[in-house]
């Protein structure tokens, strides 16, 4: 029954005075039906159970820690350690663990790469910290344009990455690709100024153009390199780049960290 559970398993277990005579008093309340007296106190995130005969000043029994804060700090250092910080959306590391978790899920998806076109003059045009809003702007127009099922990570400089989810056919990319690229039609508002501003896209689709992490991020890159070879402005599928197959095995064959 409970109090010979009690008595045989958890009071050898513990090791604190008041809390073995709190069990006692438990113990004994229950087997002689006697009224007992609970209390608790809370205070600084800590609560402290008391157990005791009525007028007695009882004996804790065991104490509760409120974690809640320190979940909370977690939760916040584990975003942080996968989000970018200037434009709020997933870094190269949140980047990488959505690729995995959606080739575990073994379903269609596809991956974009984006990369503004001239960026570096802007920047030497008109500053970094105008770079940097400009960059902030371009994170959230993209975030309008996909679901909220879809994902956007900056990797670093001017280059996005997207994850879009649930790829039924060839032509949802056409139609995505043409949305992006209208959507950089319209001025970036920045200090009172319209600004231009296009993007060059490369797709590569899961599994078709691979099936790890490493291979569909180098083939959305050698696509979005293809499309700036193309004049700019535009986007470019992998599997529809000829020689695509030769041009995969190439390491030269990616963007150059200069090229924008």
């Amino acid at each position: 029954n409970l109090v010979a559970h009690f008595e045989t398993h958890v009071a050898p277990t513990l090791a604190d005075d008041n809390a073995r005579a709190a069990l006692k008093t438990f113990i004994e309340a229950i087997r002689e039906r006697m009224e007992i007296a609970v209390h608790i106190e809370y205070a600084d995130h800590t609560a402290v159970l008391y157990i005791g005969r009525p007028g007695s000043d009882g004996h804790y029994l065991t104490i509760f820690k409120d974690i809640t804060p320190m979940h909370r700090e977690a939760k916040r250092l584990e975003r942080t350690a996968r989000s970018d910080p200037l434009t709020q959306v997933l870094n190269r590391a949140g980047l990488q663990e959505r690729l995995e978790t959606a080739i575990a899920q073994q379903q269609p998806f596809a991956i974009l790469a984006l990369d503004l076109d001239k960026f570096k003059e802007i920047n030497d045009t008109f500053g970094h910290t105008f770079g940097d809003r400009l960059l902030q702007e371009v994170a959230a127009l993209m975030t309008g344009l996909v679901r909220k099922s879809d994902t956007i990570a900056r990797m670093g400089g001017d280059e996005f990455m997207m994850i879009l989810s649930e790829v039924n056919a060839l032509a949802d990319l056409h139609v995505l690709g043409a949305k992006i690229i209208s959507a950089f039609q319209q001025p970036f508002r920045l200090e009172n100024q319209d600004l231009m501003v296009t993007t060059s896209v490369g797709m590569a689709i899961y599994p078709l153009d691979g099936t790890d992490v490493d291979t569909l991020v180098k083939k959305a890159d050698i696509a979005m390199y293809e499309a700036k070879k193309m004049g700019r402005n535009t986007y470019r599928l992998y599997g529809e780049i000829p020689d695509a197959g030769l041009s995969s095995d190439d390491p030269g064959s990616t963007r150059p960290p200069s090229e924008s």
